[in-house]
């Protein structure tokens, strides 16, 4: 197993910011974005995970945590680990000052834009569950470990989906997951059928994550 360098890891992150595919993918998530700023240099916003903001046309602004991964699997790979020498909480569970995580394939310029606040709420309420069900893999780095549980997109889409809807209604059904249609746990490589949340660059395809429109939209509820 590959053993990662903390400063080698910030050195590569620089150059992957520098990606064609990054501006592709931000003028899709964000059809309006008039300014998009990088923010490569070492400080508090980068451990707060802020690496880019996005400035909109009517002055609107989002900050973004990126994640880019080197290869094409069927999941994202949540970390709730980020050192297991001092088992301090991963990206998925520590606090984010960030609106938005940009989670990207290099090999195929796919990009998924997750929205910080409902994926963390989703992770207090299932994590422990996804563990379970699709296992928890670590990533050797010098000195320490960082653990992450590799959920399929779409669970982690549907989880989140789930965030925006509200019930007061105190004999409100429980929420709980469905099984159903229980996609399988993805590590693999693939070449699948694009979900309607996925931004492919290198396949031209133009969707915009439901999840940026009206939750509450008959279009979008979860049956």
């Amino acid at each position: 197993m590959t053993e990662h360098n903390f400063n080698e890891m910030l050195n590569r992150a620089e150059e992957d910011q520098s990606l064609p595919m990054w501006d592709h993918l931000y003028k899709q998530w964000f059809p309006t974005m008039k300014t998009l700023v990088k923010h490569p240099q070492d400080g508090w916003h980068q451990r707060a995970g802020i690496d880019r903001t996005v400035i909109l046309e009517n002055s609107n602004i989002f900050t973004i945590d990126e994640k880019l991964r080197e290869d094409n699997f069927t999941d994202i790979a949540l970390e709730f680990v980020s050192a297991t020498s001092n088992n301090s909480p991963g990206w998925v569970c520590k606090s984010m000052a960030c609106d938005f995580i940009a989670y990207a394939f290099k090999p195929t310029e796919k990009g998924y834009l997750l929205p910080v606040v409902q994926l963390q709420s989703a992770w207090a309420k299932w994590g422990d569950s996804w563990k379970v069900k699709f296992g928890v893999r670590k990533s050797k780095n010098v000195g320490y470990d960082t653990l992450f549980c590799p959920v399929p997109a779409e669970k982690v889409y549907h989880a989140i989906t789930r965030e925006f809807v509200a019930n007061c209604a105190a004999d409100a059904p429980q929420d709980h997951e469905d099984t159903n249609s229980e996609p399988q746990p993805g590590h693999e490589k693939h070449n699948s059928v694009l979900p309607d949340h996925v931004i492919d660059v290198g396949r031209k395809y133009k969707w915009k994550a439901p999840l940026l429109r009206n939750p509450i939209d008959d279009k979008y509820k979860l049956v």
